[in-house]
């Protein structure tokens, strides 16, 4: 079944993320903005809870050679919908991913032909030519309604039927609501906690272990993804009680358990080869006030050479570390280049910035950018 994904803001790692979840390329990404796999299982709507990086995704329902064609294309899929769909008023809307198309006029006459059949209807319409994830979900697009996507390959006009969008009040709810917050050592999204345990491969059978948990991000999202073991720990007192804070606020406090202890010295709590990923946010030096970078980039690369090299023993055969390096960007974007000791860096991306191949995290203005590397025993 083919499927297409609305790539993030750096289509690069969703992309990664989804080739990762998947264990294949895509088949095609139209404009490095929408992605299309043919997958041989079935995904269901709650697909976009378990993954960082996406924005929308949908079923492929049609491939077309003339755009003149959609209209009758789509009054006949609408005709095959079930009847709950017009029990009330039925919403429609049109994403048009190509930039080109007027998708208000093909809407409005739609509509007149819909409302000619009797059928009660209204078309979404936005400012913008792609309909916001805010905009379909408030507008009953998923449940009661339909948004069809317009994209293109070759010579086809591609639709697709949006299916779910990422939940964005659930991942500002964890992010911006959660009861500790320590704004001053700086927050990892729980969306990047998402995409950073899809590419370490996180499933259900596997044990998890962040060994710089601070609020508990990772360990809460591995929670929730249903991981079958997972550890966090922190060198500061105050992190780990934030951390069984919010495991607490999310009904997880039973499902990770958390310890006091120095990333940099050896695990009393876990045995040798007993962890299947590693996923972490070290320290990423201090961002706030004067700070002495040349001074900073020794102090944490000698941190970080120090905590890989210790890491290396807890995990399986195979296993994968995926961290996040610093990259100073308001100091010719420095980065960190930490010794791997004897893990294998896994080609990942194309980080332009400090030529390697990881994949890189950030916003115009951010004074420090993280980059994603993954480390393979």
């Amino acid at each position: 079944m083919k499927y297409f994904f609305v790539l993030g803001r750096q289509p690069e790692i969703s992309l990664s993320e989804l080739e990762g979840i998947f264990s294949k390329k895509a088949e095609y990404i139209y404009q490095n903005k929408v992605a299309v796999f043919d997958l041989d299982k079935k995904l269901g709507i709650d697909f976009l809870e378990k993954v960082g990086g996406t924005i929308k995704f949908g079923e492929i329902i049609g491939e077309l050679t003339l755009f003149k064609e959609i209209k009758d294309f789509i009054l006949d899929y609408f005709s095959k919908l079930d009847k709950e769909y017009f029990l009330g008023k039925f919403h429609f809307g049109f994403s048009d991913y190509l930039g080109n198309l007027d998708t208000k006029l093909l809407g409005l006459e739609i509509k007149k032909e819909l409302k000619e059949k009797g059928i009660s209807c209204r078309l979404v319409v936005s400012k913008e030519k792609v309909l916001s994830s805010v905009v379909v979900e408030q507008n009953n697009l998923l449940k009661r309604g339909v948004e069809i996507n317009i994209i293109k390959n070759n010579n086809f006009f591609v639709l697709g039927r949006t299916l779910a969008v990422q939940p964005f009040k659930a991942l500002s709810k964890r992010d911006y609501g959660r009861p500790a917050r320590d704004d001053q050592s700086g927050m990892l999204p729980p969306k990047l906690a998402q995409v950073m345990l899809n590419l370490a491969k996180v499933d259900k059978d596997s044990v998890i272990f962040d060994p710089f948990c601070g609020s508990g991000t990772i360990v809460s999202e591995a929670a929730l993804l249903g991981a079958k073991k997972i550890i966090g720990s922190d060198i500061s007192a105050k992190a780990v009680a934030d951390s069984k804070q919010n495991l607490s606020w999310l009904g997880l406090e039973d499902k990770v358990a958390v310890y006091q202890a120095d990333a940099t010295l050896p695990f009393e709590f876990i045995k040798d080869g007993a962890v299947d990923a590693i996923v972490t946010e070290p320290f990423l030096g201090e961002q706030r006030g004067r700070v002495d970078i040349l001074r900073q980039l020794v102090e944490l690369n000698d941190l970080y050479n120090r905590t890989i090299k210790n890491l290396y023993p807890v995990l399986k055969k195979g296993g994968r570390l995926v961290m996040i390096w610093p990259i100073f960007m308001s100091y010719d974007q420095q980065g960190l280049n930490p010794n791997i000791f004897k893990f294998r860096l896994l080609s990942s991306g194309k980080n332009l910035i400090n030529k390697r191949p990881t994949l890189v995290y950030g916003r115009p203005n951010q004074k420090v950018w993280r980059e994603i590397v993954i480390l393979v025993k």
